[in-house]
């Protein structure tokens, strides 16, 4: 999936979700504004099994089997079974419903979420159970996280510093990387991979978005799974990444490769 891809795509009206197979309630509200799409909590989570949900006017509480979680209106965060998922969006009053941009709820339900660009049709698709209440992540993956994120990307946009941080993680998770955020950052295996660490930004506190930017993206939030580069081309026009990967999209200043 290329959650990326689904944020920028989606830009009118008239589209449709499934969830493994369920037709979203058609009275429920799907309303797309600014790119990001929100979908009614309440009745998404109530689409896997009975929910019982209270709102004071503020903040509202939704639990069924398997899920606690709760939104803010104005918030850009959800919280679920005691993680916090970051969003694109924030917590909307859309019709009366609280609503939450589709993708945290994704996350929090274990879910994958797909796009068809003919159809303009959202499909989600369990993937896994609801997030753990022991989905964490450490101190240290949060301290480089959060650095090379700033270093790299502090004048980007929000979205910028998530993409940047989904790069260190979809780099994780090869193998054809090491296998922690710090290995990742500091690896010397082709010659320096990120600047920062050979001019010293790396170790400069974490500036405006850059740490809420990093929790995100280490508990869950993805704007794409598989790029695996990324070049400013305006200071460096030629380089062998943009010689030899594949583009995949720009985003602010930044090109990404996969």
């Amino acid at each position: 999936m290329i959650l990326f891809t689904l944020y920028a795509t989606l830009s009118s009206a008239a589209v449709g979700l499934t969830y493994d197979g369920t037709s979203y309630p058609a009275d429920e509200p799907l309303v797309i504004e600014d790119g990001v799409t929100y979908v009614s909590a309440r009745a998404l989570i109530g689409m896997k099994s009975t929910t019982t949900a209270d709102f004071d006017g503020t903040q509202a509480h939704f639990a069924s089997s398997g899920l606690d979680l709760s939104a803010k209106i104005g918030s850009r965060s959800i919280n679920a079974n005691g993680n916090t998922i970051e969003s694109i969006g924030t917590v909307r009053l859309i019709d009366n419903r609280v609503c939450v941009p589709v993708r945290s709820l994704a996350t929090a339900l274990g879910a994958e979420v797909e796009y068809d660009s003919e159809s303009e049709h959202i499909t989600l698709k369990t993937s896994g159970d609801y997030i753990s209440n022991n989905t964490r992540y450490s101190e240290d993956e949060l301290y480089w996280m959060s650095r090379i994120i700033s270093a790299e990307s502090c004048s980007e946009p929000y979205i910028g510093k998530l993409l940047v941080g989904n790069v260190v993680l979809n780099r994780k998770n090869s193998p054809n990387f090491p296998n922690t955020v710090y290995g990742v950052i500091f690896d010397r295996t082709n010659g320096v991979q990120f600047t920062p660490t050979a001019n010293g930004a790396i170790y400069n506190t974490p500036c405006g978005e850059c740490t809420q930017a990093a929790k995100a993206v280490l508990t869950g939030t993805v704007m794409s799974d598989i790029a695996m580069y990324f070049v400013n081309m305006n200071l460096v026009p030629v380089s062998w990444v943009s010689l030899n990967r594949p583009v995949l999209y720009k985003h602010g200043n930044h090109t990404f490769f996969m």
